[in-house]
C-alpha cells in the first residue's frame, strides 16, 4: 500500500540490528526481538536513573546521543552473528560488552634466561595464561 507522504517502517515492528550514529560516525550497535522499543529506550535513556548513572561512570555522558538510525531486519537467530559483524567493522566507541577479537587478546613475547615465552592476556578470562616456548 501506498500513502502519499509517508514512508513505510514496519520493519521496526520485528527483530533486527540496529546502528546509532552521530554526525555521520557509528556510536553503537545493537540488537533487539524489538528494534522499535529498544531504539525508543535510547532515546529517552537519560529518565533511567540506573543507565544514567551506568553511562556518566562508563562514558562520562548521560545517554548515548545520535542523530540517525538505521535497522537491518533479520531473523532472531542471526542476531547475534550480525551484531557481532557489525562491531566489529564499525568499532563503535560505546560498544564495550562486545569487544572485537582483534582487541580481546594480546600475546607478548618475553625471554627469561634463555627460556622463550608468549603471554596470552586475555580480557574474556580476566587472567594470564602462559604458554612456553622454546
Amino acid at each position: 500500500m501506498q500513502l502519499e507522504g509517508f514512508f513505510e517502517c514496519s520493519a521496526l515492528l520485528g527483530a533486527g540490528v540496529y546502528l546509532l550514529c552521530r554526525k555521520g560516525e557509528v556510536v553503537y550497535v545493537g540488537q533487539s526481538n524489538r528494534a522499535y522499543a529498544r531504539i525508543y529506550a535510547h532515546k529517552n535513556a537519560w529518565r533511567s536513573v540506573r543507565v544514567a548513572r551506568f553511562l556518566k561512570r562508563r562514558h562520562g555522558i548521560d545517554r548515548i546521543h545520535f542523530d540517525a538510525v538505521y535497522v537491518r531486519p533479520c531473523a532472531v537467530s542471526d542476531l547475534d552473528r550480525i551484531e557481532r559483524e557489525l562491531i566489529e567493522k564499525y568499532l563503535p566507541r560505546y560498544n564495550i560488552k562486545l569487544v572485537p577479537p582483534a582487541m580481546e587478546t594480546k600475546v607478548v613475547h618475553l625471554t627469561i634466561r634463555g627460556v622463550k615465552l608468549a603471554i596470552n592476556a586475555s580480557t574474556k578470562s580476566n587472567g594470564m595464561e602462559v604458554e612456553r616456548r622454546i
